[in-house]
């Protein structure tokens, strides 16, 4: 990869010099024999890697004649959506394909590599998402002119094409690697559904079979932390998020909503804990505290836990059997603001096993776990090392 590198006496050229641009369009929807074909209809949903083979929904023959296609090659990025205000989803598409009117297509002029100028775009994304502004009900919008007047750097088509070579076998390792993880995940989640309906079991070390399940109410083993502290009491203020209990950031502030904020009781959560958001519980905002000791909002709900194992337990709440089984106790007119409270959360029964089998089920979900942050790991330092390359070639 060191002799991949922009020589010194490439060109800058404005986007528009370089690439045709082409609109795409949506078929009727009220036309069934216009859908489910063999030409992908892409979407910004869509546009979640580099390389893209299809599409979630398709066009049939008739459809394609009411729709606008785009070449094998083309480079298809969004221009329109609220995902612009973070993002910049783009992918080059591998066959034929359709796709709506968010989405611009292009197409790289003779003597232009179009590999070459996605990830040459990619490079210059955070310079592109500076166009975006708002448009009607706060929607994204990317300014076809402006994009088109972007300058970026071209060497030779020789240089281009060895260039998209190297960055392609980068994009192809990721590729790997997160496939590879997808499949762990979805492995793990198959052992899960086995482990909690029964329909898988572990043995004791002499092979006899551990007892049956035994249903228990929640009470049992959960008692509600009613310990509140300000700030500067000297607990960080921390996060509850679908990801656990993390680090408060920027995106989940809203102490700016409070008036006073040295005087506001934040719940206090510790190591070890259960906590969950009564209101988002239908997002799966539910977690043993394996972060620190802590502050967070008073509207979460934190337990103390005994005699459970706790790797067995975070795998059983966070799974989507526990999580009907305690909506159930959902309360609330507005499906935004239904939620489940404490009181009502201890009243639901879940199934233990034996506390040495529980042992055994953390093990073995602990290990998946591990080979999954193993292979994410190397994902992450191929996407570092990518970042790198592009930057070095292209800003």
């Amino acid at each position: 990869m060191s002799g991949l590198s922009v020589s010194e006496d490439a060109d800058v050229l404005e986007l528009g010099q370089v690439a045709e641009f082409f609109s795409g369009g949506t078929p009727s929807k009220q036309r069934d024999d216009f859908w489910d074909g063999e030409t992908p209809w892409v979407t910004a949903r869509d546009l979640k890697s580099l390389f893209l083979d299809d599409a979630g929904l398709s066009l049939s023959d008739e459809g394609r004649k009411h729709a606008k296609l785009a070449q094998a090659g083309a480079i298809l990025v969004l221009v329109r959506g609220m995902m612009l205000f973070k993002d910049l989803p783009m992918a080059i598409i591998s066959r034929e394909m359709s796709f709506n009117q968010d989405i611009k297509a292009l197409v790289a002029r003779d003597g232009f590599d179009n590999i070459y100028l996605a990830f040459n775009l990619l490079a210059n994304k955070r310079r592109i998402l500076g166009l975006v502004d708002s448009a009607g009900h706060g929607t994204g919008r990317l300014d076809t002119d402006l994009l088109k007047n972007v300058p970026l750097i071209f060497p030779s088509l020789e240089k281009q094409k060895e260039i998209s070579r190297g960055l392609q076998s980068v994009e192809k390792k990721i590729a790997l690697l997160t496939e590879k993880r997808d499949g762990l995940v979805a492995y793990k989640r198959g052992v899960m559904q086995r482990l909690f309906s029964g329909a898988l079991r572990f043995t004791r070390p002499d092979g006899s079979a551990f007892p049956d399940w035994e249903e228990v109410p929640l009470s049992g083993h959960l008692r509600e932390r009613k310990e509140f502290q300000t700030k500067g009491e000297g607990l960080e203020h921390i996060s509850l998020t679908v990801q656990g209990v993390v680090p408060k950031s920027d995106r989940y502030d809203r102490d700016f909503l409070v008036s006073d904020d040295t005087t506001k009781k934040y719940r206090v959560t510790r190591v070890g804990d259960l906590c969950y958001n009564p209101a988002n519980l239908k997002f799966g905002v539910i977690a043993i505290n394996k972060y620190s000791d802590g502050i967070f909002s008073p509207i979460y709900v934190t337990f103390e836990v005994s005699g459970i194992n706790l790797g067995f337990f975070e795998a059983y709440i966070t799974s989507w059997d526990f999580l009907r089984i305690v909506r159930r106790y959902e309360q609330g007119t507005v499906y935004e603001r239904q939620g489940v409270g404490a009181t009502d959360f201890l009243k639901a029964k879940v199934p233990l096993p034996d506390p040495d089998e529980q042992t055994k089920i953390a093990e073995a979900l602990s290990a998946l776990d591990a080979k999954i942050d193993a292979v994410s790991a190397e994902i992450s330092q191929m996407e570092t090392f990518k970042k790198g390359l592009l930057q070095k070639m292209f800003v």
